[in-house]
């Protein structure tokens, strides 16, 4: 139970400096009340769920996104082509981390894309993982936060997921992101 209120206490912060970051540090209204739908661009407060979710609606985010990056996408041939910068040369030295962002019970059921893939849920991005401080990421996550020079990619199930993280993680400030679309369907076909 300590573990969970510990990841609870980490990702609230995390999201107060996401809101911050968003609106030029001054919490908005929505970060203090409670939790909010992501779909279809409905805002308004919801009684599920004590955690507090600082993230606004998909509508809002998009106005939000001052960054003005494109997000790169890639096919599996791409992917491959990362996948063998990372095999010959590890993360450090290829500049890539490939985050997969399914559900952990998803990637028990087809595998993993690879051994160099990270799962990170996009759920958790959604509640401002990418935000958190390093070693409470770490300690929550297990591996390493991508550095903002690292160029990460993103991929799920379909390519739908993975959009939504590639856009989030460019709103945290991260530079160098990649949707790869195809995802597992594609990759395990």
């Amino acid at each position: 139970m300590r573990s969970t209120q510990r990841v609870v206490a980490a990702l609230l912060s995390a999201n107060v400096q996401f809101c911050r970051a968003l609106i030029g540090h001054q919490t908005p209204t929505f970060c203090s009340r409670g939790n909010f739908a992501l779909q279809r661009g409905n805002v308004g407060p919801t009684t599920s769920s004590k955690v507090y979710n600082a993230i606004p609606s998909t509508r809002l985010m998009m106005g939000f996104d001052e960054s003005d990056r494109p997000i790169s996408r890639i096919n599996k041939s791409g992917l491959e082509e990362i996948l063998d910068d990372i095999e010959k040369g590890g993360r450090e030295d290829s500049g890539y981390i490939i985050i997969d962002v399914r559900e952990e019970d998803e990637v028990a059921f087809t595998g993993k894309i690879s051994k160099h893939a990270f799962t990170l849920p996009l759920s958790y991005i959604q509640r401002g993982a990418l935000n958190m401080p390093d070693n409470d990421f770490m300690e929550t996550f297990g591996f390493e936060k991508p550095l903002p020079d690292e160029t990460i990619v993103f991929t799920c199930k379909a390519g739908i997921r993975s959009a939504t993280a590639a856009s989030m993680a460019g709103m945290s400030g991260f530079g160098n992101v990649i949707n790869y679309m195809g995802g597992a369907d594609e990759w395990f076909q």
